[in-house]
């Protein structure tokens, strides 16, 4: 995928933003722009140029709400999936997946994916020792690497890449008679989840959840803010969240690294678009 590919990936997505945007006004729903995409919007009022994706994040109460009204979030070619309902989804949340382009990784041309902008959950945490919080967080990854797993994705990369799949295969065995269902509730379990907890975080983070760990009023304060030609919803506190994540985050990275992955991608447009 060449740069003027890139931008074209980001013409969909941002119309798929703003359709979006406009069902969330429209049912009274709360999200904010995540990860990449918040830093974006701070960073360059829209896309990180070099950025291949669009995140976005919202509470549970929120996202339970979205999911209860999934029909209305959906049209001739957009619909919002969950595991329940993409068996490939190797994920516990959900995104909305636009079926016009497809992407792929050029050495994986069998993993076809709609476009799509992911979707990821807050929940409410317990306020216990910072020991059993790292503790709760490796539990929580480890869970959520093996629903990955089970749903072919592997994402292990380095140095020990043989043992963390050896590791996740044995995880598989030991839960082969658990559903995905179940697999989620101990992912939420594993956390330490409490809805009257005073922290948030999405706990299924492929990351571990301690980083993103915040008092429950920054994942829930937003305001609208210039996103390319639009505006959509971020953090009110996003300057504490983004130097957590990111450290000094107005700082651009090197130009070798601005673009690296990106000439592994292909966009794909669907027969008659």
């Amino acid at each position: 995928m060449n740069r003027e590919e890139l931008k074209r990936m980001h013409a969909f997505l941002l119309e798929d933003l703003k359709w979006f945007d406009e069902r969330c006004r429209n049912y009274g729903i709360s999200y904010s722009l995540a990860y990449g995409t918040l830093l974006g919007a701070v960073r360059h009022e829209g896309f990180i140029p070099w950025d291949d994706d669009l995140d976005l994040i919202m509470t549970r109460e929120n996202y339970d709400k979205m999911m209860s009204l999934s029909d209305g979030f959906r049209d001739g070619f957009r619909r919002l999936e969950n595991y329940r309902t993409d068996p490939k989804l190797p994920i516990i949340y959900g995104h909305l997946a636009d079926s016009r382009v497809s992407v792929y990784h050029k050495d994986s041309p069998q993993a076809r994916r709609d476009l799509h902008i992911d979707i990821s959950v807050c929940d409410r945490i317990s306020d216990v020792s910072p020991r059993r919080l790292k503790a709760r967080s490796l539990h929580a990854l480890f869970l959520t690497r093996l629903f990955a797993f089970r749903r072919g994705q592997v994402s292990t990369g380095g140095s020990s890449k043989l043992l963390k799949t050896t590791v996740l295969k044995i995880g598989k065995l030991m839960f082969s008679g658990c559903s995905d269902e179940k697999l989620e509730k101990k992912i939420l379990k594993a956390a330490g989840t409490d809805s009257k907890g005073p922290l948030m975080a999405p706990v299924a983070s492929p990351y571990g959840f301690v980083e993103e760990l915040l008092p429950a009023e920054y994942y829930e304060e937003t305001v609208y803010r210039r996103f390319e030609d639009t505006s959509a919803p971020i953090f009110s506190r996003c300057d504490e969240m983004l130097r957590k994540r990111y450290g000094d985050y107005l700082t651009l990275p090197p130009e070798d690294r601005r673009y690296a992955g990106i000439e592994q991608l292909v966009l794909e447009p669907t027969e008659g678009i």
